[in-house]
């Protein structure tokens, strides 16, 4: 009985979302929520059990799509700023959120350091498929625009992911759990990288045709399973100071994109479309959003501190994955 309701939630969540032209999976959010343990309470607990494997799917479906349609080769000396654009603007994000953290969130060092890693990558789910869809148009080809903006992208996703289990490891120690965590990087990176060796164009067509369809079904369990995660009492508490760090956040990213594209061939227009593109937040957010949670669940630890996590993660999603994928509409069309 609890699926055919959550099904009949999505079936109407996603219509009005598609209505309202807003990222389909911000209503799966809202599904989660709804039938989370705060209010109906019928998610099943297979799903929010499955959390992990879920989220690791996830992760590896959107690289291998963004893998696929990257056009440039990142690693030339001509594309150098490419690579700072990977790392460069999430530092900034991330020192933005630890100077915040220390003085407005319950959160540690360590807690915060964990949270600006998780909302500092970019998010795979509003990026890739409206460069994707910028490609089919030829809109910025001329400067390879969407494919730089794609490897920009996993860039910034691999090293946010990387630095997150960093830090998750020095947090609670060298363990079991973490040697999956680094597995599961590992593993998540070779599939980039085989994917990127793929030079068949119709090979490659129907890797985006197939993953596109799969991304569609897992994203709704992963976005599901987040939503119910939420614990209302937290989201009150850090509402209002989740927005500031996701509002500063953005500014010290967009600084940050800036200086790295100082000097490039890019016309003013060109590095505001880069800056609103790298805006959204929502894939990364929603596959490690829970994981210091559900750790300190497992643990035994106080669990503050990973509903402060897990909240403000979700409140960047729903701030930026609408904002980013209007503004990337909006500005597309004059570049």
């Amino acid at each position: 009985m609890s699926i055919f309701l959550i099904l009949i939630q999505i079936f109407v969540l996603r219509l009005i979302f598609k209505k309202l032209n807003f990222p389909e999976f911000i209503s799966f959010i809202i599904v989660g929520i709804l039938n989370g343990s705060d209010l109906l309470n019928v998610t099943p607990s297979y799903l929010k059990n499955s959390y992990s494997l879920i989220s690791l799917i996830a992760l590896i479906v959107i690289f291998v799509r963004a893998s696929s349609q990257i056009k440039i080769k990142i690693f030339d000396k001509k594309n150098f700023h490419i690579l700072l654009l990977g790392v460069l603007p999430g530092c900034l994000e991330i020192i933005s959120t630890i100077l915040l953290c220390s003085y407005l969130t319950p959160l540690n060092l360590y807690e915060s350091l964990m949270l600006g890693f998780i909302i500092t990558a970019v998010s795979p789910a509003v990026v890739v498929p409206s460069m994707i869809e910028l490609q089919k148009q030829k809109i910025g080809e001329k400067n390879k625009i969407p494919s730089s903006i794609l490897a920009v992208a996993s860039l910034d996703d691999i090293f946010a992911i990387i630095g997150f289990s960093v830090i998750v490891s020095l947090y609670i120690g060298f363990n079991s759990m973490i040697y999956h965590q680094l597995i599961n990087i590992l593993l998540i990176l070779l599939i980039f990288i085989f994917v990127r060796f793929i030079k068949n164009k119709k090979i490659v067509k129907n890797i985006e045709n197939l993953f596109s369809k799969v991304w569609f079904i897992i994203s709704i369990f992963l976005f599901i399973c987040v939503g119910s995660f939420l614990d209302f009492n937290i989201v009150k508490e850090s509402g209002l100071i989740g927005i500031l760090i996701i509002f500063f956040g953005i500014i010290f990213r967009s600084i940050g994109v800036l200086i790295c594209l100082f000097k490039t061939k890019y016309t003013n227009l060109e590095k505001l479309f880069f800056i609103v593109s790298l805006i959204p937040k929502a894939t990364v957010q929603a596959a490690l959003g829970a994981i210091p949670l559900s750790l300190m669940l497992k643990m035994n630890l106080c669990t503050v501190s990973g509903y402060w996590i897990l909240s403000i993660a979700m409140i960047g999603i729903i701030i930026t994955a609408p904002l980013g994928a209007y503004l990337i509409s909006i500005v597309s069309k004059k570049i």
